[in-house]
C-alpha cells in the first residue's frame, strides 16, 4: 500500500483458498482497545508461528503477566510492539532480550 508516493506498508500475499497472511502490527491499534482479544488473536498466532513473536517476547510477556496481571501485561506488550513503527527492529529486540535479566517489564525501560 502506498500513500501516493512511497510504500507505507507491505505484507506477503496469501496464496491459496482460505489462507490468511496477517501482520500483527496492523491489529495493534485495535488490540490496545480490546486487550482481552490479544492472547487469542490469529495475528499473534501467525507471528508466533513465523518467529516474529519469539521466545524473547514470551519471556517478557510471562514476566509482565506475573508482575502486572494479564490486562496490564497485554498493554505493556502492545506498547513494546508498537515501538517497531518508530525504532529499528534490532533495537526493539535487544531491549526485549535485556528486560528479563534486569527484571524490568516497563515498556519505557525495555525501549531504552
Amino acid at each position: 500500500m502506498t500513500d501516493g508516493i512511497r510504500a507505507v506498508t507491505a505484507h506477503p500475499r496469501a496464496i491459496g483458498r482460505g489462507v490468511e497472511a496477517l501482520e500483527l502490527d496492523h491489529y495493534l491499534d485495535v488490540l490496545q482497545i480490546k486487550r482481552s482479544a490479544f492472547a487469542g488473536s490469529s495475528a499473534l498466532a501467525q507471528a508466533r508461528a513465523t518467529g516474529r513473536f519469539g521466545k524473547a517476547h514470551d519471556r517478557v510477556s510471562d514476566l509482565a503477566r506475573h508482575r502486572l496481571g494479564e490486562r496490564e501485561e497485554t498493554k505493556a506488550m502492545i506498547d513494546v510492539l508498537l515501538a517497531h513503527r518508530t525504532l529499528p527492529g534490532h533495537a526493539v529486540l535487544a531491549g526485549i532480550e535485556a528486560a528479563p535479566p534486569v527484571s524490568s517489564v516497563d515498556p519505557q525501560v525495555v525501549l531504552v
